[in-house]
């Protein structure tokens, strides 16, 4: 219905939680239509942004909206959003026994409310945080070594490392690294 016009928001785990007023356990391994989970404003957002004039004015549209919902967004608890920081602010490198201890919950509720607000359990959430620093130092232009990259983002050892990486890329870091495409510009699938 409305030709060539694009527009991705990406959110922190957290910012989507509050963007769409729902935990993001609502969404795991589902895809929904944003009508699905915005309802009747879904269409009308929509055609504000694409009535327009300029994308200077569907970004000022787009940012009203983001900042209207996150506000009147019930938070998730807090801590759980404490929780959130910390894994943010560490890579993922924060002990969720640590966690739990400071939050003063049972392990199994901790995980149960983490999962429900945020979409994944903490200690997905954590090796997911390790994978994405890993594959920015990995991808940032510099050469960098293999050995050093594995306790910075917070993994054991090699083999530690190499095995998340398979889970989440489906590759070794080296096969990464030389699928890179000239000039950064992304990856080749099939490497």
């Amino acid at each position: 219905m409305y030709k060539n016009l694009g527009i991705q928001v990406n959110f922190t785990a957290l910012g989507a939680r509050l963007f769409f007023n729902r935990p993001l356990g609502d969404f795991t391994n589902r895809t929904v239509d944003l009508a699905d989970v915005l309802e009747s404003s879904a269409d009308q957002l929509i055609d504000r942004l694409h009535d327009a004039e300029s994308w200077k004015r569907r970004f000022h549209i787009l940012d009203q909206e983001i900042a209207s919902r996150m506000a009147a967004a019930r938070r998730p608890a807090d801590p759980v959003v404490w929780a959130w920081k910390e894994l943010v602010a560490t890579g993922g490198r924060a002990r969720i026994h640590d966690l739990v201890r400071e939050v003063g919950w049972s392990e199994r509720h901790f995980a149960t409310r983490f999962r429900s607000e945020i979409g994944l359990s903490p200690k997905a959430f954590a090796r997911v945080l390790r994978f994405a620093r890993a594959v920015r130092l990995l991808t940032n232009g510099i050469a960098p070594s293999l050995a050093d990259i594995a306790p910075t983002c917070g993994y054991y050892d090699q083999a530690h490392f190499i095995r998340d990486f398979r889970a989440f890329a489906g590759t070794t870091p080296t096969a990464l690294i030389a699928s890179r495409f000239p000039g950064q510009a992304g990856f080749r699938a099939d490497a």
